[in-house]
């Protein structure tokens, strides 16, 4: 997700040393492993071209402050916790795009969306053929513009409100096998040297979720 990866970069950047620490001078009760730093709670590296740094992210104190190391530099900084409460509490399914079609909207040269299973299947697929949308199935015929203008929005917008599992044993339960239904969109992709390929995304559509899903 950018912006969640735009923001702990933003939140790097403007973290501020309060207070510096020579390890040398800390008595035995507070020290590099009191402080969470041997071994730290949390490491964080941020690299861009020509540099990197690493960082190791010890445990947080009173008023709103966390202590820390930069690789190589043997002082403990005492900083914000802002950046701790980012790297090493945030959820990490909050780092994954929950956009379900990337790059979907003018590029995109086929949609299609099917309903039912069988003989009561029911296919729509709508076709650009240069500057021009048509219908190809289940008819042949012209597209309302307006039309396709709210549904590849809507496409472009569609995104997860949460995740539930990333390997689950099984789809039925989902209504996933077999589906309700399935829309897919085929979008040109612009390549580096100028050429564009083709990428067909598949949204597979389960059951909806009431009262007493799992």
């Amino acid at each position: 997700d950018a912006y969640s990866m735009e923001q702990l970069a933003r939140i790097a950047a403007q973290a501020v040393t309060v207070q510096e620490l020579d390890p040398a001078s800390l008595d035995g009760a507070l020290g590099p492993s009191t402080l969470g730093l041997e071994p730290a709670e949390g490491s964080l590296r941020l690299e861009w071209p020509g540099g990197s740094v690493s960082l190791a992210l010890g445990r947080r104190g009173v008023g709103g402050r966390a202590y820390l190391q930069v690789g190589g530099i043997d002082t403990i900084y005492v900083v914000n916790h802002d950046l701790h409460d980012r790297a090493l509490d945030m959820d990490t399914k909050e780092w994954r795009s929950r956009r379900l079609f990337q790059g979907a909207g003018i590029d995109s040269d086929r949609i299609e969306y099917s309903t039912g299973d069988g003989d009561q299947k029911r296919t729509v697929t709508l076709v650009r053929e240069d500057r021009t949308w048509r219908m190809t199935a289940p008819v042949s015929s012209r597209v309302d513009e307006v039309a396709l203008e709210g549904l590849v929005s809507a496409l472009g917008r569609a995104s997860a409100s949460g995740f539930v599992l990333d390997e689950p044993d099984g789809l039925d339960r989902f209504g996933l096998e077999p589906s309700a239904g399935s829309f897919s969109v085929t979008t040109r992709v612009a390549a580096a040297d100028g050429s564009a390929t083709a990428r067909t995304q598949m949204l597979v559509v389960g059951s909806r979720i009431g009262v007493g899903s799992e």
